[in-house]
């Protein structure tokens, strides 16, 4: 039984290290904890994606019904877009309930404003930003996309609503769902 034990834990000890290669191992930011705001919560990380010209940029925005949550992000994740010369940010917003809706909204925005003068340095095509995010983050992001105005000075992207093609709904109230007999 000793032997059985002493055996466990050299395969323990020494296999270790060959199965940690195969955890998933962080991919830093290009620019990390940038400040956007004044609030200490009102930081965005930014992964640089390699190309010619100004790239894409995908922004993050966390979820966690606005009372949780960071920017956080996992690797391969950020390094899908990378490859695809996508630059991506995540932010971090004010959280609920010290900070009330709509200032995690408001934040997200001013974040988005940010990244925007960061476009020269950054190398950021601003014509070409979109916004994700799961739960409270995907909220907020149609927030930010579909207002034609913005909590801040200046819209910080090109708002859906301004947008001049119109396509009507499938459905109205009143209207019957389906026409097919």
């Amino acid at each position: 039984m000793k032997s059985l034990f002493a055996i466990v834990v050299s395969l323990a000890t020494f296999a270790g290290p060959l199965f940690a290669a195969d955890e998933p191992q962080p991919l830093p930011p290009t620019q990390a904890e940038v400040s956007y705001g004044p609030h200490a919560r009102n930081v965005v990380d930014f992964w640089k994606a390699k190309g010619n010209g100004p790239r894409p940029l995908l922004v993050h925005i966390h979820g966690g019904g606005w009372i949780g949550g960071n920017k956080k992000q996992n690797a391969a994740t950020v390094q899908l877009f990378l490859d695809k010369g996508i630059s991506y940010a995540a932010i971090n917003y004010r959280l609920t309930p010290d900070s009330p809706l709509p200032a995690p909204v408001h934040d997200a925005a001013r974040a988005i404003q940010f990244l925007r003068t960061k476009a020269a340095e950054w190398n950021i095509d601003t014509k070409h930003i979109a916004l994700t995010g799961g739960s409270a983050g995907a909220c907020t992001s149609m927030c930010c996309c579909c207002t034609t105005t913005s909590p801040i000075r200046n819209r910080p992207i090109r708002s859906c609503a301004n947008r001049r093609e119109s396509v009507p709904p499938p459905w109205r109230p009143g209207r019957p769902r389906s026409t097919r007999k």
